[in-house]
């Protein structure tokens, strides 16, 4: 074979040949949120459950703030209970994990936050439940726990606030850390 035929069908054969890079996972920083490009890092996530803005609103123990979605990443700052901010976002990790970006590199857990409507309505709500019982009272809406005191069916009670919940549930502060579950009960 001529050397021209060789160099000829050695060119063809690189030619066809797939060229093979490897893979490299990059992070890198760019003006998208955190969340955002958390949904293309490299590491275990379900990524943006919402890029929604919104506005939540922190619960009544007050929220830590975060430098990011990590929970060793605690700041010496904490959101005061009952105040609204804007939110960015919202990351769902494979942890069953949930952050709130607020931008600016401050994150708070979902857990520490109202995850329904606060109305500062006053008003009266009467007992309904089974004739001669009770309910409970609870020191909290979210994860609360009996207090002890107990409410008997038919008598009326003064709320100063009351918290309607993403799935409707409603729940009525009695003043404090008093809250009645809203499905025993109703407004007058």
């Amino acid at each position: 074979m001529k050397k021209s035929n060789i160099a000829f069908i050695a060119a063809a054969l690189l030619a066809a040949a797939p060229v093979v890079a490897p893979a490299v996972s990059t992070f890198a920083a760019t003006a998208t949120p955190d969340y955002a490009a958390a949904a293309n890092a490299a590491f275990p996530h379900v990524g943006p459950e919402s890029l929604e803005q919104t506005v939540v609103t922190v619960g009544q123990h007050g929220a830590p703030v975060y430098s990011t979605y990590k929970a060793s990443a605690r700041t010496s700052r904490t959101l005061p209970a009952g105040t609204s901010w804007k939110s960015r976002g919202v990351v769902k990790f494979t942890d069953n994990t949930y952050w709130y970006d607020l931008g600016g590199n401050q994150w708070v857990q979902y857990g520490d936050m109202i995850h329904g409507v606060v109305s500062k309505t006053t008003g009266v709500v009467k007992i309904h439940y089974v004739r001669g019982y009770s309910i409970a009272v609870w020191n909290d809406f979210q994860n609360g726990k009996a207090t002890g005191k107990h409410l008997k069916d038919g008598t009326t009670w003064k709320f100063f606030k009351f918290v309607r919940m993403d799935d409707g549930h409603m729940w009525y502060n009695l003043g404090g850390n008093q809250w009645i579950d809203g499905s025993y009960a109703y407004q007058l």
